[in-house]
């Protein structure tokens, strides 16, 4: 029983992750249901919801999720994110998981969750430098790697979702 409400706990963390980056993509206009039919999209949040269950695993469970049971909560946060495009967005991530696009999605994803995290900085990459330079900016820093580490993430994350979604989904 305890279980249960860890996983549940868990899940409900993931959901809240995921629609708080999925939110800010609809400045755009309303986010169309065909963002759960690309494999880089899907990617992209699976990486989220990856690290989201992770997370959760050690805010609101206790360290007591195994390996699979992390892997349920990810998935089912995808698919309460989702809402009513929530199974098929699930049963297109197994569809997809071996596709190359996915696996660019996630790189990107989790390259944003890393940076957000402190665990890649802008001497690792010249992306994640450009992100730091660009956050910069926003803070009118003149030391780019003295800027916050969540505005360059948040600046990778417009660049590699909204954006996305803007010109894939919502130009159409």
């Amino acid at each position: 029983m305890f279980k249960f409400f860890r996983t549940a706990k868990a899940t409900a963390y993931v959901e809240n992750m995921l629609t708080s980056f999925i939110k800010p993509a609809n400045v755009f206009g309303p986010i169309p249901n065909s963002i759960y039919e690309d494999p880089y999209v899907l990617g992209y949040l699976m990486a989220l919801a990856t690290s989201g269950a992770a997370m959760a695993n050690n805010e609101v469970a206790d360290g007591k999720l195994s390996v699979a049971d992390a892997a349920n909560v990810a998935l089912r946060g995808l698919e309460d994110a989702a809402g009513a495009s929530g199974r098929m967005a699930v049963s297109n991530v197994l569809k997809y998981k071996n596709n190359a696009q996915f696996h660019d999605g996630y790189h990107h994803g989790d390259k944003m969750i890393s940076v957000m995290f402190g665990i890649l900085a802008s001497e690792n990459d010249l992306e994640v430098a450009e992100a730091f330079k660009a956050a910069s900016h926003l803070k009118k820093i003149v030391d780019p790697s003295a800027a916050d580490k969540v505005l360059a993430a948040q600046h990778l994350h417009v660049v590699h979702f909204n954006i996305y979604i803007r010109e894939k989904h919502l130009n159409s």
